[in-house]
């Protein structure tokens, strides 16, 4: 089983209360599985997906750089692309009228 701290260094899975999630679990079995138990269409829940699908895009990317390019972005730029996808996936959401999309903004402007 991997582990998700192969992604996240562990100093930042403890702050992983700023999304207001107490306990996140370390493994990518769990962490489908507590994904799929969320409450469905709650804001919090829409910006887990939002986290999960942008962290899985930015991993995907930096394996093609390495493999392909033979270059490694630094953790802070890899997590500064993570939290630009939120801000702008947040931002298409609200320009798109729906009202999620203005709970997401809030939720993400009071985070980031």
């Amino acid at each position: 089983m991997v582990s998700i701290s192969a992604v996240i260094p562990s100093s930042q899975q403890d702050k992983a209360t700023w999304l207001g999630f107490v306990s996140v679990p370390r493994n990518w079995d769990l962490v489908i599985n507590w994904l799929l138990s969320l409450p469905k269409r709650a804001p919090s829940t829409v910006a887990a997906y939002q986290v999960w699908a942008a962290v899985l895009f930015e991993v995907w990317r930096e394996r093609n750089r390495r493999s392909h390019d033979g270059t490694t972005l630094p953790k802070v730029v890899l997590i500064r692309s993570i939290m630009r996808t939120l801000k702008d996936s947040s931002m298409a959401l609200l320009n798109s009228g729906l009202s999620l999309g203005s709970d997401l903004h809030q939720f993400w402007s009071s985070r980031l």
